[in-house]
């Protein structure tokens, strides 16, 4: 699922072997850094100079763009001029130039997630994107992990329902290696038995762990419970039984079917020009085939409006997620949902559930909502823990909150706050190269203008009371939450 402006859950998974001790020192930048931490460092009797000579590559550059926000001047970022990219082969991409910090990031999405794995292969998105980064062209999995290192290059890929994700980090001045490591695992990974046999393996052994968590049981249930027969009940990271089943065929036929140009979402950010960047989205993409992309789920009402399904499982507490059909990211009222969830839930100890569920009653230690806007259905959804004997009472709570808000609305106080926080927030989301670039990928999915950054906040604070107020009575109904939970409730 896609949370607006939020993060995804990293998919990225560690090589088993470590990396050999020396490590070279190859850059100007590098050395400049280098001396840069050691100074301030030092001076601050932060980070002893032994303990400095063992961080790795990637630990020492990230040192150092830390010190170098802090201790350089930062541009506004309140303006960010978004430019458009065609290569040669012609591949679209965003383009959001930030000289402030020598780092660029590429995010990309493929339309058809994990959706498009179908139900007996469920699992395979997963997996498959985790062995491109087991080797790829001339390099075997070791070598390709050990250039990665070397070069300070972070490269990793994410599942969702409906696309899957990858980014590309690294400093301006090892691009050319990036785009061909980047490249090579696109379009040249080596797909052998050892790395599959590996990534499979561990895949099973966080499946395995996952069954034994009740937040992530519960999540499953809830969804196996609101789209029944839908494409949606089946886990993205797929199930035992379907990863065991996974073949190296499946694998090979996931790289030849699911990447291609033609199925790219793309956004640069970072300390390059539009030349360079062309450059860069071609040296990685251009290769790839022209693939037919999956087609999009259907859409499907959430199903099991007002139940509540329990699963028991042995445990002092009870993990409920609870959930209904929200609002849609193009709807005129989405803003209104958004301060509307920062106002019931989003917002931590200021918003209502927490104040009420926690705080007053001291039923659970956190509670929370979110929205979410799947191809399926926009949902509004929440989670909370509490005891066997209090999770019944914390729901009973949240469903009271809920009609109540739905009945008498919230407050114009509850709304400027909201306000507030929304458009002090989120100029954060604009501070690193990663955040722009994920964020400008996140407004190409939803088709949202060049002049979205600009305008979000006009658009926050056009919401009015009566508007919030309306979409409230018109979402929230006693019926309409589908809530599973699993534990032992009393």
């Amino acid at each position: 699922m896609m949370v607006f402006m939020s993060g995804h859950v990293s998919g990225n998974t560690p090589h088993p072997n470590p990396l050999p001790q020396g490590e070279r020192e190859f850059s100007l930048c590098y050395i400049l850094c280098t001396h840069l931490v050691k100074i301030v460092a030092s001076s601050m009797q932060m980070l002893p100079l032994p303990l400095w000579e063992r961080v790795g590559v990637r630990g020492k550059i990230s040192l150092f763009l830390l010190l170098f926000t802090l201790f350089t001047p930062q541009e506004s970022k309140a303006m960010v001029a978004i430019q458009d990219i065609t290569t040669p082969s012609g591949i679209t991409a965003w383009l959001i130039e930030d000289h402030a910090v020598p780092l660029v990031t590429i995010n990309f999405m493929v339309k058809g997630g994990a959706a498009a794995d179908g139900a007996t292969k469920a699992g395979l998105t997963t997996v498959a994107t985790q062995i491109l980064l087991e080797g790829a062209g001339q390099y075997d999995s070791l070598a390709f992990s050990k250039q990665l290192d070397e070069y300070a290059v972070r490269l990793s890929f994410n599942t969702g329902r409906d696309y899957f994700s990858g980014t590309l980090q690294t400093l301006t001045e090892n691009l050319p290696k990036a785009i061909e490591l980047a490249s090579l695992a696109l379009t040249q990974p080596r797909l052998d038995k050892t790395s599959f046999a590996r990534v499979k393996a561990q895949q099973l052994s966080s499946l395995q762990a996952a069954n034994q968590n009740p937040a992530e049981q519960a999540k499953k249930l809830w969804w196996r419970t609101a789209f029944k027969g839908h494409p949606y009940s089946v886990p993205t990271e797929g199930e035992m039984a379907t990863v065991e089943k996974l073949t190296l065929k499946d694998v090979h036929e996931f790289a030849k079917t699911r990447l291609g140009r033609n199925a790219l979402i793309i956004s640069v950010a970072g300390a390059v020009n539009k030349e360079q960047a062309t450059a860069m989205v071609e040296g990685i993409f251009g290769n790839l085939p022209l693939i037919t992309v999956p087609a999009p789920v259907a859409v499907q009402a959430v199903q099991k409006s007002g139940n509540t399904v329990v699963e028991k499982v042995s445990l002092p507490q009870s993990v409920a997620i609870f959930g209904q059909t929200g609002v849609r990211r193009i709807d005129k009222d989405y803003y209104a949902a958004t301060l509307l969830n920062y106002v019931i839930g989003g917002g931590g100890f200021a918003s209502r559930l927490m104040h009420e569920v926690r705080e007053k009653r001291g039923l659970t230690y956190g509670i929370g909502t979110a929205l979410s806007d799947t191809v399926a259905q926009p949902l509004f959804f929440g989670q909370v823990s509490s005891a066997n004997e209090t999770v019944t009472e914390a729901l009973t709570l949240t469903k009271a909150i809920l009609a109540d808000i739905a009945k008498n609305g919230i407050t114009a106080q509850e709304l400027q706050d909201a306000k507030d926080h929304e458009n002090g927030s989120f100029p954060l989301d604009l501070d690193n190269t990663e955040r722009l670039a994920s964020l400008a990928s996140a407004m190409q999915y939803y088709d949202l203008p060049k002049d979205f950054l600009e305008k979000r906040e006009s658009l926050i604070s056009a919401v009015t009371l009566d508007q919030i107020n309306h979409l409230a009575a018109k979402v929230f109904h006693s019926d309409a939450l589908v809530i599973a939970i699993v534990g032992n409730p009393k």
